[in-house]
């Protein structure tokens, strides 16, 4: 008797494990279900096979933004601190153009990170101004994701960083996929849920981006592929066109550096590198 109470003990300890282990591994459930977003039929799709939808720079301590193999690189040299880049898509002269501004939004990409697999995050941003500035869906090669807001200078998160079994790790290429639909905002990696937020700072139309950094002296290089956004919104209320804070006018009234902040110049991003390399730290990662 004495035995099977013990195996039966061993037995139950182990459910209650399991189950412990079930739970943490998993994520909430979402705010709001996808069926009560309707996502437009047609869709912006871009492959990178030109440089006409895209901005492209290079800069003097290394970091670039390329067009290369028909894939979108962006690669980020940290020289002395946390930086990241952001490649936005070009603004089209009229309403004709493919690349609208829109504030309700789902953007998904392929993205692979090709270097710095430690200590990187990358992703998708939506409503994107001029200067950089719109919400961030990042992930990074540890596992870890979040959701940020820039400025146009600095990140600022959203949803501090935590681990999610979605993500596939290392050099493994990731489908971010970014819901932006008024003050919602979910992230989902290859189809499965992750986190969301409410948040309504940028109550306003943008373009779309993606974006990639790390922390100091880790070059990081990370590809995207296969960009699609689709215009969304909740159940019978309609995708506004307006406000905005990207340009209504020509391309040469953006004729700024397409990079998403100043990462290459003073002054420092302060308030992001803590932020994201602190908490990397605390992981061990």
């Amino acid at each position: 008797m004495k035995r099977v109470g013990y195996v039966l003990f061993i037995v139950i300890l182990l459910v209650i494990v399991g189950a412990l282990v079930l739970t943490a591994g998993g994520e909430d459930d979402p705010d709001h279900a996808l069926d009560e977003i309707d996502v437009a039929d047609v869709s912006v799709t871009i492959d990178f096979s030109s440089a006409d939808d895209f901005e492209t720079d290079a800069f003097e301590d290394g970091s670039r933004i390329v067009i290369e193999n028909g894939e979108y690189v962006l690669t980020a040299t940290n020289a002395d601190r946390s930086r990241y880049l952001v490649g936005k898509s070009i603004w089209g002269e009229d309403e004709s153009t493919p690349y609208p501004s829109l504030k309700n939004v789902v953007i998904e990409v392929e993205a692979q990170p090709r270097a710095g697999d430690e200590d990187n995050w990358y992703g998708v941003m939506c409503r994107v101004g001029a200067d950089g500035s719109g919400y961030a869906f990042l992930i990074g090669a540890d596992g870890f994701w979040s959701i940020a807001v820039s400025d146009g200078r600095s990140l600022d998160t959203l949803e501090e960083w935590r681990q999610s079994d979605t993500i596939k790790k290392g050099n493994s290429r990731n489908i971010i996929q970014a819901y932006c639909v008024d003050d919602y905002l979910a992230l989902y990696v290859n189809g499965e849920f992750v986190g969301d937020h409410r948040d309504n700072e940028l109550n306003t139309v943008g373009g779309f981006a993606v974006v990639a950094g790390g922390i100091e002296e880790n070059v990081v290089t990370v590809v995207f592929d296969n960009l699609r956004a689709n215009a969304a919104n909740f159940e019978g209320k309609p995708n506004t066109p307006v406000p905005t804070n990207a340009p209504t006018d020509t391309p040469e009234a953006i004729d700024v550096p397409p990079i998403g902040a100043p990462e290459v110049t003073p002054p420092a991003l302060d308030s992001f590198g803590p932020v994201v390399t602190e908490e990397a730290d605390e992981n061990g990662e």
